[in-house]
């Protein structure tokens, strides 16, 4: 989604709220889509996921922050949450939506039997880590983690590698 546009849709439904003493901006999140800073009194979006989120599922996520800065900081993902989140005019969804793009991976992990592993970061401990199906066989399983060259988000869609690898094993480190 355009992120001024964007910007300009959050600002407007905070300052219908009331919310006019609250900023709005972007940051660097990989593993989030948004966040409601209640201290500093800020709503963040990731730059990077919002660039590759259609409006609709863009503004489900301003209306989910914007929900939360109404409630407080106590209340999280409770039933006075949720009726703020469906007087805005939203879905009350605690996770992105499941046909929400992804970040796409950095690393990926490759083993000798050709199953991949892509993941956001390289894992803790990325020596040990071993695909489980080679383990239980009985062969190595050592993973060789390569580093994924970034791409524009006009180039790539943002799932080109999903952050799970359902169809494959996963790793485990011994």
């Amino acid at each position: 989604m355009n992120l001024a546009e964007l910007e300009r849709y959050a600002r407007a439904l905070m300052d219908r709220e009331g919310l006019t003493d609250w900023t709005f901006g972007y940051d660097r999140a990989r593993r989030r889509v948004g966040c409601c800073h209640h201290g500093p009194r800020k709503i963040t979006l990731s730059r990077h996921l919002m660039e590759r989120y259609p409006q609709d599922l863009a503004r489900e996520v301003v209306i989910h922050e914007v929900a939360h800065a109404l409630v407080g900081p106590d209340v999280h993902h409770g039933p006075a949450w949720r009726a703020q989140v469906l007087r805005l005019g939203g879905t009350p969804r605690v996770t992105a939506h499941p046909d929400a793009p992804r970040p796409n991976a950095r690393w990926l992990g490759l083993c000798a039997c050709g199953a991949t592993f892509p993941r956001l970061n390289r894992p803790a401990g990325w020596r040990d880590v071993r695909c489980a199906s080679c383990l239980e066989a009985g062969r190595g399983g050592h993973l060789t983690w390569r580093r994924v060259p970034e791409e524009s988000p006009k180039d790539s869609p943002g799932d080109q590698l999903p952050l799970e690898c359902s169809p494959l094993p996963t790793p485990r480190a011994t």
